[in-house]
């Protein structure tokens, strides 16, 4: 899978640079400061849900960068950030 990052704009609220990593079935909008970055949404097709892409674009970006989780989800969310740390504990 191709990713692609792309700069959208630098968020004064949150004090860091907007970007959004696409690929051809989804994306994540996430917040960098410096080597650091915060999810902030992420959107799959519906039609390729449940196949792991959520899960490769963010191994593709805690790779890179340090995540930094908010902590802010909704319930869909939170779910998937609970499955993600626990697959990573077991590697």
């Amino acid at each position: 899978m191709e990713y692609q990052e792309i700069f959208i704009s630098y968020d004064s609220e949150l004090e860091g640079n907007l970007f959004t990593l696409k690929c051809d079935f989804g994306r994540v909008e996430y917040i960098k400061k410096y080597k650091n970055v915060s999810p902030l949404y992420i959107f799959v097709d519906p039609k390729y849900r449940r196949k792991g892409i959520a899960t490769k674009m963010i191994d593709y970006l805690n790779k890179k960068y340090v995540l930094d989780w908010n902590g802010r989800f909704t319930d869909i969310g939170r779910l998937f950030f609970k499955n993600y740390i626990n697959n990573q504990r077991k590697l």
